[in-house]
């Protein structure tokens, strides 16, 4: 093999992973956009999540108006508890309706 092959290699390869690369941004673009074409909200988030042990962790999972503390890993996964989930101005920690201090 000469310098001018191994070159034409270089470039070939680089352009194939350049295309994968487009390829995957524009999959990862267009799945956002067709969800918000259909009208759908997302209703499911991971408010937060920590580590037990190397294998279980703690979740906080807001689905709707509920937040659920999920504990998952290990043999089985446990429901421990729910709560109504707070809304913006309490998460903020201001406790006055309507959202303005006095």
């Amino acid at each position: 093999m000469d310098a001018t092959e191994i070159l034409k290699s270089i470039g070939a390869l680089i352009f194939v992973l350049a295309l994968i690369g487009a390829v995957a941004f524009a999959a990862r673009r267009l799945e956002g956009f067709s969800k918000n074409l259909r009208g759908r909200v997302r209703d499911l988030s991971v408010v937060e999540q920590i580590g037990v042990d190397p294998r279980r962790r703690l979740v906080v999972v807001r689905w709707g108006k509920v937040e659920r503390l999920l504990l998952v890993g290990g043999g089985s996964d446990l429901l421990l508890g729910e709560r109504p989930a707070a809304d913006f101005a309490a998460a903020l920690g201001d406790e006055t309706p309507g959202g303005s201090a006095p």
